[in-house]
Order: C-alpha cells, then sequence, then structure tokens
C-alpha cells in the first residue's frame, strides 16, 4: 500500500482508522498526479474502504453478494508484522431442511454405527443428491437415528439424481421420512453443501416440502 511505503515504521504507530486514512490520502494524492500527467481517469486500485459501525449491514451486503463472509479488525488495533492476530473473519452461515435418505457407516470396527448421513432435497417431487454430514452429532443423536434408520431400510438409492461413488460405496439407504436441519457455508457448482454440520431432526416436516433453499443465508 502507498501508505506503508511512504510513511514506514510511522504507520505501525497508527490505529486501523489513522493507517487507512493516511493510504486513502496518499492514493488520492498520487491518483491526482496520475490525472494531471497523463489527462485521463487512472486506472490505479481504489483508495481501501472501512466502515465505522454497521457490521450487521456489511454482513447482510455480503450474504445479498453470496460471499463466504467478512474480514475485519478493531479500528483501535495497532499494525504488527508477521501473524495478524488482530483479524477476525466472520462466516456466513446458511441453513438448510434436508431429506435424510441413506447412510454411511463408520470406518474401521463400528460397521454398525453411523458415520455420514447422505441427504437430499426436494426438486418438483424428485428426490436431488443435497451431500453428506458427518459433523455435528451427539453420541444420543446418533442412536436415536439408528433406531429410527433401521425401521426405513431399502435396497436402492431413493435419489433421482447420481450420488458421487465415494459416497454412493457402501451406502446404506433408507426410505425418504426423515427430515432435519443442516448449517452450512454455501453450495457447490454440482449442488453440494459445502462444510456442513447437522443440527437435529425436524419433527412433524413433510418430506415433499423441503426443497433447497435459494441464497438465504444468517450468521450464526
Amino acid at each position: 500500500m502507498p501508505g506503508d511505503k511512504r510513511h514506514g515504521r510511522r504507520d505501525r504507530r497508527l490505529p486501523t482508522t489513522g493507517r487507512t486514512e493516511r493510504r486513502a490520502a496518499t492514493a488520492i494524492r498520487l491518483a491526482i498526479k496520475t490525472v494531471r500527467a497523463t489527462r485521463r481517469r487512472p486506472h490505479d486500485d481504489p483508495p481501501p474502504a472501512w466502515f465505522r459501525g454497521d457490521a450487521d449491514a456489511v454482513l447482510a451486503a455480503s450474504r445479498e453478494r453470496g460471499l463466504e463472509g467478512v474480514v475485519g479488525k478493531p479500528l483501535a488495533s495497532r499494525y504488527r508484522p508477521g501473524r495478524r492476530s488482530a483479524w477476525i473473519k466472520v462466516k456466513n452461515v446458511r441453513h438448510q431442511d434436508v431429506i435424510i435418505c441413506g447412510w454411511r457407516p463408520c470406518q474401521g470396527r463400528r460397521v454398525d454405527a453411523i458415520g455420514s448421513l447422505l441427504l437430499g432435497v426436494s426438486d418438483h417431487g424428485r428426490l436431488r443428491y443435497a451431500g453428506n454430514v458427518g459433523t455435528g452429532f451427539t453420541g444420543a443423536m446418533l442412536a436415536g437415528l439408528m433406531r429410527q434408520l433401521a425401521a426405513l431400510r431399502r435396497d436402492t438409492s431413493p435419489f433421482a439424481t447420481p450420488v458421487p461413488p465415494r459416497y454412493a460405496r457402501g451406502a446404506r439407504w433408507v426410505r425418504p421420512r426423515l427430515v432435519g436441519e443442516v448449517a452450512f457455508t454455501e453450495w457447490t457448482a454440482g449442488g453440494s453443501m459445502r462444510h456442513p454440520g447437522w443440527r437435529g431432526l425436524r419433527a412433524g416436516k413433510n418430506p415433499e416440502d423441503v426443497p433447497r433453499e435459494g441464497g438465504a443465508a444468517r450468521h450464526g
């Protein structure tokens, strides 16, 4: 950044707001000199922007644009070379109702225990694969799920769309009757949830009323 190179160590003693304002002022001066020298609009990067307060508004804007989240730091923090421990990353977390369509056993000796659930969503009456989840469970949750899924066992996949072979291999399929909720970061290009975590069953929820939620997201 121009401010860092021009002012060097002096910038390190300033808080974030002071450093950013100094860099912005330097960038503006350079832009004016460029315009005068070339008689055209400069193509340099715009001065860095910072926001005082309104964190909820910034998060909301990032969600509307489908971004993973935002990065920030306390405005009073000072520059420290090396590890940037003051930076804070806040991820956007989406929530999605899902249909349990199968499960994969644990690796190793516990082949009779649930390792992950194979999940789907309703797409105009057809079951579409939406990913698998293997985190967020308690021991009691897994025991309860196993009891319910044992009564729903079937021999073939209930999905109308292909399941990636690495997840379909060794899967135990079930009738799509149980609905749960997961939290995740984003949808992949292939239509699966990225970094999903189990939140629990949705009692009384109709599996036919579980579509993929578009851009809905909330911080949490």
